[in-house]
């Protein structure tokens, strides 16, 4: 017989272990950005400050500049007269005041009257502004530039045309895209095997400073996606910078972590009756999940795991087919809900429809989700724990806000909403209603929130 009696400390457990992840969320994130800007700044100081394309695989290239080349053991090749290259910065920052000399390795036909040409494209995609070269022949195998014996002329998008402003190398400011241009004349082939942007100024050392004497308010000092955006404007404005906090935020972020872990159990023992020995197994394994999607291991081998996850995907839809069946209950309210709250969105968004391209595709990853979130989890533990559908309901709705781990906002909108989807799923047993709310408020809360608030829907070592 389940229990009628709502037992207030069970709601504060909860609460309290989601307050311990956003903790480990914030931790993660200021320990992140001061050990990349320390590497930086001893790399700066060494005078080793260089970015180097091997050209090993497109990896290598921005995904939408691919087309014009070909993988080959030796570099890059391209049959084309005109081939564009837009190399991958992943998320680095090119200083101009720091970062003066360009070196390209490829190979040139031997015919002297062949001739290939190259053009770069310098830009600073925030703005954005783009800076260009004219073009430069090509003589040699090895060619070096000196950035700062090139002109480069401003387009500025904002203005709609080219201007015929030139400026030095040492004036564009912070930059985050290269492209490079190359037209061959008369050759059939030309291969790229490598490129190397060389640092060749030393500068000072990140200066440690305290974060509510650099944040306009102390909310942004524990808020991961404000930390994160003022971090980034900091990198434009050429400055690195270790940030003080806490002095909780001087242990290891994975405490935190271990904390709710051990308080989610302990919300477990509460809840039941029963001994839940395999529900401790899975809720362990979650916090596993999450600690590993924080590793910086994992984002360089993420691809290995597209296969597994897309196979479990499908497993999952065909194993839990019978959902698809329409159900009884058409839960008009959750269909009135989400469309009310879509429209305050998009208000708000300034009546962009812009979501409505991705839409359809959304709606099979909303529905894998919410697979997940309702017939796997939600029944397994409100079936298991033998609790009422709300208090099972905020168990899931906590351990699908974790999941979205280190984005403080994401975190906040998943745990309302995965304590409503899963709350709804048990009432009502309708997929339908579920992943239409799911797939229309992420669109359209991802494109309401300013970039300054939310910056991108990355969780784990991606944000």
């Amino acid at each position: 017989m389940r229990s009628v009696l709502i037992k207030p400390i069970n709601y504060l457990t909860l609460f309290l272990v989601w307050l311990l992840v956003v903790c480990f969320a914030h931790d993660y994130v200021i320990k992140k950005i001061n050990k990349n800007n320390h590497v930086t700044s001893q790399k700066i100081m060494q005078k080793s400050l260089n970015y180097h394309w091997e050209l090993s695989n497109e990896s290598d290239l921005v995904s939408d500049f691919s087309d014009d080349w070909q993988v080959t053991k030796s570099g890059l090749l391209s049959t084309q007269r005109a081939a564009e290259m837009s190399l991958n910065l992943q998320g680095r920052i090119i200083d101009p005041m720091i970062q003066q000399t360009l070196s390209l390795e490829l190979i040139l036909p031997d015919d002297k009257q062949n001739q290939v040409h190259v053009k770069f494209e310098f830009s600073n995609q925030m703005e954005p502004i783009f800076y260009g070269s004219a073009d430069i022949e090509l003589f040699s195998n090895k060619p070096t530039f000196d950035l700062n014996s090139i002109q480069w002329q401003l387009t500025d998008t904002t203005l709609g045309a080219s201007s015929k402003t030139i400026k030095t190398w040492s004036d564009l400011g912070a930059l985050d895209a290269l492209v490079m241009r190359f037209y061959l004349k008369k050759p059939d082939s030309l291969l790229v095997k490598s490129v190397t942007l060389n640092q060749t100024v030393l500068d000072n050392p990140p200066q440690g400073v305290l974060c509510q004497s650099e944040f306009e308010s102390t909310l942004s000092c524990h808020f991961t996606n404000r930390i994160k955006q003022h971090e980034q404007q900091y990198q434009y404005a050429g400055n690195l910078k270790q940030l003080y906090f806490s002095p909780f935020s001087q242990r290891p972020a994975d405490i935190w972590l271990l904390a709710a872990w051990v308080f989610c159990l302990f919300a477990l023992t509460s809840m039941s009756e029963y001994k839940q020995s395999f529900s401790y197994l899975l809720i362990t394994l979650f916090f596993v999940v999450v600690s590993l999607l924080h590793q910086p291991w994992f984002g360089q081998y993420f691809k290995w795991f597209n296969g597994p996850l897309m196979l479990g995907f499908v497993s999952l839809l065909i194993v839990y087919r019978r959902h698809f069946l329409w159900p009884k209950d058409g839960v008009l309210w959750l269909w009135g809900v989400s469309m009310s709250l879509a429209v305050v969105l998009i208000y708000f968004s300034g009546w962009q429809l812009e979501f409505i391209r991705y839409f359809p595709q959304y709606l099979i990853w909303a529905w894998v989700q919410q697979l997940m979130l309702g017939p796997v989890v939600s029944t397994y533990f409100y079936q298991r724990l033998g609790t009422s559908k709300f208090m099972t309901a905020c168990l899931v709705g906590v351990l699908f806000s974790s999941i979205h781990a280190p984005n403080h906002l994401l975190m906040l909108a998943t745990l309302l909403s995965g304590i409503l989807w899963s709350w709804s799923w048990l009432r009502y047993k309708n997929m339908y209603v579920n992943t239409f709310s799911h797939a229309l408020l992420a669109l359209v809360f991802y494109q309401a929130i300013p970039a300054s608030w939310l910056g991108s829907a990355r969780i784990g070592v991606f944000f």
